[in-house]
C-alpha cells in the first residue's frame, strides 16, 4: 500500500510533480511581486515556497541515491541545474527583471513627457 511503513518519504513526489508544472509561473509572479515591494519580508515570502518545493524532492533524491556509486554527483548537479536553476531561479529572475525594466521605462517616459519647470 502506498505510504505505509517506510514509504512515507515518497510523499514529496506530489510536491515535485506540482512544482514542475506550476513552479515557473509561481516563481515569476513572486519575482514580479518582490520587484514592486523590495525588502526582507517580501523576499522571505517569495523564497519560502521555493525552498519547500526544492527541499522536498532533494530529500527524496538524497534517500534514493547510493552515494558511493560513481556518477552520483552528476545526478545531484543535474538536479540542481535543472530543477533548482531552470524551474525555480530563472523564472524568479525573469519576473523580477521584467518588472524592474518596465518600471524604469515608464519612469523615463513620464520624465520626458513632463514639462520642464523654468528656473525661478
Amino acid at each position: 500500500m502506498y505510504l505505509s511503513g517506510d514509504d512515507w518519504w515518497l510523499a514529496p513526489f506530489a510536491v515535485m510533480v506540482l512544482w514542475l508544472f506550476l513552479g515557473p509561473f509561481l516563481m515569476a509572479a513572486a519575482g514580479a511581486w518582490y520587484a514592486h515591494r523590495p525588502g526582507r519580508r517580501p523576499l522571505l515570502w517569495a523564497a519560502v515556497p521555493a525552498l519547500v518545493a526544492v527541499a522536498a524532492p532533494f530529500h527524496v533524491l538524497a534517500r534514493s541515491v547510493e552515494w558511493g556509486r560513481p556518477g552520483v554527483w552528476d545526478t545531484v548537479v543535474s538536479y540542481l541545474a535543472g530543477y533548482v536553476g531552470v524551474i525555480t531561479v530563472l523564472p524568479w529572475l525573469g519576473g523580477w527583471g521584467l518588472t524592474r525594466t518596465v518600471r524604469v521605462l515608464r519612469a523615463r517616459r513620464v520624465r520626458k513627457a513632463a514639462p520642464a519647470t523654468p528656473p525661478a
